[in-house]
């Protein structure tokens, strides 16, 4: 799509599907989505997350681009230590 394997697509729940993120991940590809409730791993997360903190990484900062001096425009996410089951 972009020419090259090194991007990052951004998308919503609809790309958590075992064909569409093996199709990005071996062509080098990475990959951020929003995964489904139904999935197992959102139910593994949600029980997790009542006894510990994630490490969450900041991947977006921008200042507000509807209003100036609102709160700025921020992105955070967490890798799980354990792979999907798609790999």
């Amino acid at each position: 799509m972009v020419g090259h394997s090194d991007f990052l697509y951004v998308a919503d729940s609809k790309l958590c599907g075992a064909d569409a993120m093996e199709h990005i991940r071996a062509r080098g590809g990475r990959f951020v989505t929003v995964m489904p409730r139904t999935r197992k791993e959102d139910q593994e997360f949600r029980a997790w997350i009542q006894d510990h903190e994630p490490e969450w990484e900041k991947v977006w900062d921008r200042e507000n681009p509807r209003r100036k001096g609102g709160p700025r425009d921020r992105w955070f996410v967490w890798k799980h230590p354990l792979p999907f089951r798609e790999g």
